[in-house]
């Protein structure tokens, strides 16, 4: 974790490859940019009951919120997009 560096929430917004539902996830970051949540996959589910990872450069939409609650971040942090990007599965 990083001291008091400032926090950003990055929140992607993906439709279910299976029936088109809304699926949003969230991530926590001391970095604003939206390419930092870009390269991480994240584990989705859906009310049909389809289950999957998806890349976040995939995302239809994605916002970045100012943080101010005091949330673990680091690289092997879970819910942290601070980690080392994944460019193919």
């Amino acid at each position: 974790m990083e001291g008091n560096a400032p926090q950003f929430a990055h929140v992607l917004l993906f439709a279910c490859p299976v029936c088109s539902r809304p699926l949003a996830t969230a991530c926590n970051s001391t970095k604003r940019n939206l390419e930092e949540a870009d390269g991480h996959y994240f584990r989705t589910y859906c009310h049909c009951g389809w289950s999957g990872d998806v890349l976040g450069m995939k995302a239809i939409k994605h916002w970045v919120h100012a943080w101010t609650e005091n949330a673990p971040v680091g690289k092997d942090v879970p819910g942290s997009c601070e980690g080392e990007a994944v460019t193919t599965r």
